[in-house]
């Protein structure tokens, strides 16, 4: 991928960080008051998550650590998704999780997007 595609998915995230933020002022006032510590503390993570992907995105040695963060991201929220459609036994997003699965595994296991032999030619 060029420098260009790098620069603008590290600055998309660091846009929807943002964005996060801001809805997260949306969300707290529907939250009873026991459940916004959990909130707050998920909301962290996740921030903090993001800031690993924009930095690493804006770095080119950190290229594979980023392509890796984002499939372990995948991974976990296809885990999340099966899991929340066994609870509700709805399982109308079991193919379309399965197919993610695999592109993310992909990702954890290469680090790249197989276009790496390419550019040292």
């Amino acid at each position: 991928m060029s420098r260009f595609v790098w620069n603008f998915l590290g600055g998309c995230t660091v846009v929807s960080g943002f964005l996060l933020l801001t809805m997260r002022n949306e969300q707290a006032t529907q939250l009873p008051p026991d459940q916004q510590g959990t909130s707050i503390l998920f909301l962290v993570l996740f921030e903090a998550l993001l800031a690993l992907i924009a930095i690493s995105c804006f770095f080119p040695k950190s290229h594979p650590v980023t392509l890796r963060v984002i499939g372990v991201l995948g991974v976990v929220s296809c885990g999340f998704n099966l899991v929340q459609g066994f609870r509700q036994r709805d399982f109308s997003y079991y193919p379309m999780n399965l197919f993610w699965l695999a592109p993310c595994l992909y990702l954890i296991w290469r680090g790249d997007l197989g276009n790496s032999a390419l550019e040292k030619k």
